[in-house]
């Protein structure tokens, strides 16, 4: 039988911050970083005063042990980083294993983000190239980069999506922010957000520099005139429209609901307007007798309901009573009306 043995996930180990990195990359982001300049030159001032202390007591090889001691560790975590270095193994989109610290304390935002072409922003795949890795990620996560005939900085769009993800652990669709990219990745998979955000409008202004949807044919170059820059929208507004070559009519979706309406026209014309009127007329003396009539109706059964309180008040009591607390004269109008109350 074949046993398949699952390999454990390479760390890579800060030596003088205990700190584990899963990818090569972010390991190397980290060695630039300022935080660890600054750690490398407190364990250094550190080591020498001890060094210095030994040296004054007259106890060298036990200053030399407690050098040893307090570097040792590190320096061993750095040769089996360096070995491990060597072997080339595929890194997990700079994914960092987090202890207890926020991710916060270990990014400088003086050093500038290095991308990662080859590693997958998902998971921890690792292709050959640019192009097997944007591949691997549309057929393995169904990741499509839309409206690609307009892209013209695809590599910029990734980089900058890796970065969102890897750095700042930032969803790519809906921006919601995790303490770990282990927890953005999942919450992509989970929520099916393994996409670009064009259907709002803060999505599509904030990839709009990777774009340039002005782009048009050699032929219509005279027509139109040169083409727009994709960080330059000055001659088309928010608001405005884009028509294409076809002839169809690109809005702004802040307007959809506008664009949605389908307002009635309305007709001024002299003979229009009396013609309205005279079904107007006609309308009204067809119903006017029945709306007369549901007029009535309600009243009387306002009436009745009145009378009807007066009698179920009146029983028990006095005449006198019932008549000066119930009867009231304005809706029972009638003498037959006021004589069911005095006389039930």
């Amino acid at each position: 039988e074949n046993v398949v043995v699952k390999k454990k996930p390479v760390l890579f180990v800060c030596k003088y911050s205990g700190k584990k990195f899963k990818s090569k990359g972010q390991y190397e982001n980290h060695l630039r970083s300022k935080k660890y300049r600054a750690l490398e030159k407190k364990a250094a001032d550190a080591a020498a005063a001890a060094v210095a202390e030994a040296a004054e007591t007259g106890c060298g090889e036990q200053g030399e042990v407690n050098r040893e001691a307090f570097v040792g560790e590190g320096v061993a975590d750095d040769t089996e980083v360096g070995s491990q270095a060597n072997r080339g193994v595929p890194g997990a989109c700079g994914g960092v294993e987090y202890d207890s610290d926020s991710s916060e304390e270990w990014f400088d935002e003086d050093t500038p983000w290095v991308p990662f072409p080859k590693e997958s922003i998902f998971d921890a795949h690792q292709s050959k190239s640019f192009e097997a890795n944007i591949d691997y990620m549309s057929k393995a996560h169904s990741f499509h980069i839309p409206y690609k005939e307009y892209l013209v900085d695809e590599r910029g769009l990734f980089a900058y999506l890796q970065a969102k993800v890897c750095l700042y652990h930032s969803c790519v669709y809906c921006k919601m922010a995790f303490e770990s990219l282990e927890a953005c990745q999942n919450h992509m998979t989970d929520k099916s957000h393994k996409k670009v955000n064009f259907e709002h409008d803060y999505g599509a202004l904030e990839l709009a520099k990777f774009y340039d949807f002005h782009r048009g044919g050699e032929a219509d170059a005279d027509a139109a005139g040169p083409y727009l820059s994709a960080h330059n929208l000055s001659d088309t507004s928010v608001g405005g429209e884009l028509t294409l070559a076809s002839g169809a009519r690109l809005g702004n979706r802040s307007l959809k609901q506008y664009y949605k309406q389908n307002p009635r026209i309305s007709d001024q014309r002299v003979s229009v307007r009396i013609n309205q009127r005279i079904q107007y007329e006609n309308a009204r003396q067809r119903f006017g007798g029945l709306y007369s009539k549901i007029a009535q109706r309600r009243e009387r059964n306002l009436i009745n309901g009145v009378l009807v309180k007066g009698a179920a008040f009146a029983n028990g009591n006095s005449k006198a009573i019932s008549s000066q607390f119930v009867f009231k004269q304005g809706a029972a109008d009638n003498a037959q009306n006021r004589a069911i109350v005095h006389h039930w």
